[in-house]
């Protein structure tokens, strides 16, 4: 069944390739980011999801435009630490910072998309793509003598997300809106190769995860059979954290 999609960082690593999968099963894609992609001009709208007024003049917009939104995908990643610091380096204020915007777009998404589900009685559906470092530890390990790192905020933000998930799932239960994450393990990107070879020896397949990896799942999510699915976590990092 054809649906309205907003993808939340569709600019992205992981939501340039969520927005063709979808779109080649004939979905309509409307993508929310800060960075504009040339062709997607139609369907591209400038939003920082950080700022509340911005979110809900986009979502005026989409309403406009599409009538009626079924789901909302949030890819939004934030940007990465080239200059490795240790937390014992790193000063308050830049932490709390990183941390605030990134629980900041998860607060406001949540919020105005389920507010909108309910006003209108919609079944709605909201994913959220968060990280296998949400749930576990990480293994310092893999990082040394690497000029980068995994900071503080990072999981900070992603294990907050995964209780965001489960604390909104379970105060919305009657109201057939559903939320769940996906928690992938590490995604190449190019890294540094002796971070990838170390990596991948913790994996089933020996090797990092491909962005085409999260996409089975997200189609799942979006099925309407499978509708009944809410408030989980789903951690796909070919066994990483075992």
């Amino acid at each position: 069944m054809k649906k309205n999609i907003i993808l939340f960082g569709g600019s992205g690593l992981i939501g340039t390739k969520i927005y063709k999968s979808l779109h080649n099963q004939n979905h309509n894609i409307i993508i929310a980011d800060t960075k504009k992609i040339k062709g997607y001009e139609n369907i591209f709208y400038k939003v920082d999801a950080d700022k509340e007024k911005e979110v809900k003049i986009f979502l005026k917009k989409v309403l406009k435009k599409y009538k009626k939104i079924d789901v909302v995908i949030n890819s939004i990643y934030p940007s990465q630490v080239k200059k490795k610091i240790s937390f014992f380096q790193e000063k308050k204020n830049n932490f709390l910072k990183k941390v605030n915007s990134q629980l900041g777009i998860a607060f406001l998404i949540n919020q105005i998309f389920i507010n909108y589900f309910k006003k209108y009685k919609i079944e709605g559906n909201i994913i959220h793509i968060s990280s296998v470092y949400g749930n576990y530890v990480p293994r310092f390990e893999l990082y040394k003598d690497l000029n980068f790192n995994m900071p503080l905020d990072y999981f900070i933000s992603k294990s907050s997300l995964n209780y965001f998930t489960k604390y909104l799932s379970k105060i919305l239960l009657g109201s057939r809106i559903r939320i769940n994450n996906i928690s992938p393990g590490g995604i190449f990107d190019n890294q540094n190769k002796k971070f990838v070879k170390r990596y991948s020896k913790y994996t089933n397949f020996s090797s990092m995860l491909d962005v085409n990896d999260i996409l089975g799942v997200i189609d799942f999510l979006i099925n309407s059979k499978n509708k009944k699915i809410t408030g989980q976590n789903i951690v796909l990092d070919d066994g990483f954290s075992l």
